[in-house]
């Protein structure tokens, strides 16, 4: 930074550069505290997403209880008996992952216009993008994984407590 000073100084039609480092280093350590708040707030909300979906597989499993009940009496696996709520909780998780990728996307398209003007101001080419592929996809996988886990656990507690 201090070579970039030195050039602007040097640069015909400059009368002054300054480069103010302490400024620099307290807006880092604030966009480092922004960095771990969402990701505390994700891991929060990912927790969160674990009890909605095992919730939701528990009151399957409630509904289906004297079902369950027969299939154990004529000898199915746990591995059986877990499969369809399984499969629920991965289409719970896939909805949700598709549901929070719309709000994502209508969410960056209500910022797009304040932004620009934000950006305008600054006289900078800054430009909000929305998620590419590979971030598409990692979020419907997230969001499956989430649904199968919560899904498992709320069979695993049932499936133990019998």
């Amino acid at each position: 930074m201090q070579t970039l000073v030195a050039t602007l100084q040097h640069t015909p039609g400059v009368e002054t550069a300054q480069f103010d480092m302490e400024w620099l280093q307290r807006f880092y350590a604030i966009l480092a505290v922004g960095k771990r708040l969402v990701w505390a707030v994700g891991l929060l909300l990912g927790i969160g997403v674990l009890f909605i979906i095992g919730n939701a597989i528990h009151l399957s499993i409630q509904k289906y209880h004297r079902e369950i009940e027969v299939y154990q009496l004529v000898g199915a696996s746990d591995r059986y008996i877990r499969r369809p709520f399984l499969y629920a909780g991965i289409l719970y998780g896939l909805f949700g992952s598709i549901l929070a990728g719309v709000l994502i996307s209508v969410l960056l398209w209500s910022l797009q216009a304040p932004t620009q003007e934000l950006v305008g101001l600054y006289h900078s080419d800054f430009r909000l993008h929305g998620m590419d592929f590979a971030n598409g996809i990692a979020l419907l996988v997230a969001g499956m994984l989430l649904g199968v886990l919560g899904a498992r656990l709320a069979v695993g507690r049932y499936l133990r407590g019998r």
